[in-house]
């Protein structure tokens, strides 16, 4: 894990999301790539699992630099619901996922702060058109954005 200013590395990559796996539909999945801080995703995580994934395509394949989460509008008041952990992958396929980056301590990462962007590098991540973020938490997780960074692939 790297935490830097993975902005200055790259730009932003268009994309399309494509699955969405989420509990609540009033937070939805979407508003994590609206580019809006003041709105966010927010998902209850059944009791059966620890986890929720979403993942998405990109228009063509990007070499991914790093990226960026911020936090929720309320995270200061309700640090409980910051991702325990994080992990980012790529795929070309949809089968067979590559690990870009795992966070494992990013509650303590993301603290108590609301509306802020964190930046991590993604060393040797190889050029992908799929990616799904799986993220674990307890019981409700939120984070109001996420930005991928990198140089599309012709």
């Amino acid at each position: 894990l790297q935490q830097q200013d993975a902005e200055s590395t790259a730009q932003p990559v268009e994309f399309r999301l494509a699955t969405v796996v989420n509990y609540n539909s009033t937070s939805g999945s979407t508003l994590l790539f609206d580019g809006d801080t003041a709105t966010k995703w927010y998902a209850d995580i059944k009791p059966t699992e620890s986890c929720v994934e979403i993942t998405w395509r990109t228009n063509q394949p990007v070499m991914l630099n790093g990226y960026t989460v911020a936090t929720a509008n309320n995270t200061a008041e309700k640090s409980y619901r910051n991702p325990l952990v994080w992990v980012l992958y790529g795929s070309n396929d949809g089968r067979e996922w590559t690990l870009l980056d795992m966070v494992g301590n990013a509650d303590e990462v993301l603290g108590k702060t609301n509306e802020t962007p964190f930046g991590f590098i993604v060393k040797d991540g190889g050029a992908y058109d799929r990616f799904m973020l799986r993220v674990c938490g307890d019981k409700q997780v939120q984070l109001s954005e996420l930005v991928l960074y990198g140089t599309v692939e012709e």
